[in-house]
């Protein structure tokens, strides 16, 4: 006899139709998955709402970024990248700290990512790998 194959989808679907037969509590049957209660509440809610989809994994990256530039901050960074075109992210932000301290401003990195985003930087070559001479 081979082994068993299944996937997270028929797990879940399992544990919703055998919790919904109603033979053990959903205590005992939580822990023959090895599951929290408030997981399996959150998978029977999303089952009888949804369907099979409800428990399809979800995506848990935001939909938004956290901390996205506000427009008056990016025409600042790019009114200074059109003043000194030859400065990148980090002098720029050293820059913008220097002229208002009280300010806070975003990031090297998100700098440095709306600067590409706009075509205004140019990506450097990477160096090539040396193989060592015995």
């Amino acid at each position: 006899m081979g082994w068993k194959e299944s996937n997270v989808l028929e797990e879940r679907f399992g544990f919703v139709e055998e919790q919904r037969s109603g033979e053990q509590s959903i205590a005992e049957r939580c822990r023959v998955y090895g599951i929290t209660r408030p997981t399996a509440y959150k998978w029977l809610g999303r089952y009888s709402e949804e369907g099979m989809d409800g428990l399809r994994d979800r995506w848990r990256a935001p939909h938004h970024p956290a901390h996205g530039l506000e427009e008056g901050v990016k025409s600042w960074i790019l009114a200074v990248k059109a003043k000194h075109p030859y400065w990148g992210a980090r002098k720029i932000v050293a820059y913008l700290e220097g002229q208002s301290a009280g300010q806070k401003w975003p990031a090297v990195s998100s700098v440095g990512e709306l600067l590409k985003q706009q075509g205004l930087t140019v990506a450097r070559k990477k160096p090539r790998k040396r193989l060592a001479r015995r």
